[in-house]
């Protein structure tokens, strides 16, 4: 992800924090607030004293979509990091007569299943 990306991801957050207000009637019959829009980038637009819903310029929602697209992807690779480091540590590799006696182990535990699916496929 580049640089401008987070920078303008930065400042989107940083303008919702400190954004411009405007008041829903002024919202719906005016235009005035389009140019400050594309000033500020993002407006809250306020009904009496309370938030009713926040406008972004399309610049901002673009960084906005970018950074949680990358974090989403940061946190997909931190997952499967952690099932490959979960897995690693319940991995047993066996050599030599170890490895030998583990595959006869695993062959006499298994041999009535398999015998069983066999028989099956034969009727």
């Amino acid at each position: 992800m580049g640089a401008s990306i987070v920078d303008r991801s930065r400042a989107t957050w940083a303008n919702s924090r400190e954004s411009a207000r405007i008041g829903l009637s002024d919202f719906t019959h005016g235009r005035k607030w389009r140019s400050e829009l594309v000033e500020v980038g993002t407006m809250e637009i306020i009904d009496r004293d309370k938030t009713c819903g926040w406008i972004l310029s399309c610049e901002c929602l673009d960084a906005l979509m970018l950074r949680m697209g990358d974090l989403e992807e940061r946190l997909e690779r931190a997952e499967v990091a952690a099932i490959i480091a979960e897995r690693a540590e319940k991995a047993h590799y066996a050599s030599g007569d170890e490895a030998a006696r583990d595959i006869a182990a695993a062959f006499d535990e298994r041999y009535g299943e398999w015998l069983e699916d066999l028989d099956a496929g034969e009727r």
